[in-house]
C-alpha cells in the first residue's frame, strides 16, 4: 500500500498557519491521510536496521508490533487492542501461548479503514438501527 500526502496535506505541512482557513468538513480526510503517514513512519523506525534491505514483500512479513505499541500508536488502552484482536477487528499474531503481537501493515489497514471514526461494521449497525 503507498501513502503519498495529497496537494492539501504537503500545502499544510509548508505553511501551518492555512489550517485556519480550512473548512470543517475537510479535516477528518486530512487527519486521516495523516494517521496513514504517521503509521507508514513507524512501520519504517521498526525495521531493524541490519534487515534494511530486504525487499517490501520481506518486511511485511517481518515488522510485528506488540500490542504496547499498536496502543500507543493508536493512543487507546492496551485492554483495547487485545480486544479488536479478540474480536476479529484487527488480526494478531500469536507467538507460542503467551505472546501476541500485530503486523504493522495489518494496524496501518485497520487505520485507514477507521480514518472517518466509524468502522465499516458500525456503519451497517447504525444504518440498521435507523431503519427502525
Amino acid at each position: 500500500m503507498s501513502v503519498r500526502p495529497t496537494a492539501e496535506l504537503m500545502a499544510l505541512l509548508a505553511n501551518p498557519s492555512q489550517v485556519d482557513e480550512l473548512a470543517l468538513d475537510r479535516i477528518p480526510s486530512l487527519l486521516g491521510d495523516l494517521e496513514c503517514l504517521r503509521a507508514r513512519l513507524w512501520a519504517r523506525m521498526m525495521i531493524p536496521r541490519s534487515s534494511q534491505t530486504a525487499t517490501t514483500g520481506d518486511l511485511k512479513m517481518t515488522v510485528l508490533l506488540d500490542v504496547p505499541t499498536a496502543a500507543a500508536r493508536l493512543h487507546v488502552p492496551r485492554s483495547y487492542v487485545y480486544e479488536l484482536g479478540r474480536r476479529g477487528e484487527l488480526p494478531i499474531v500469536k507467538v507460542g501461548a503467551k505472546y501476541v503481537r500485530i503486523r504493522a501493515d495489518d494496524l496501518e489497514a485497520w487505520i485507514v479503514r477507521h480514518k472517518n471514526g466509524i468502522s465499516e461494521r458500525m456503519q451497517r449497525t447504525s444504518t440498521k438501527q435507523g431503519a427502525r
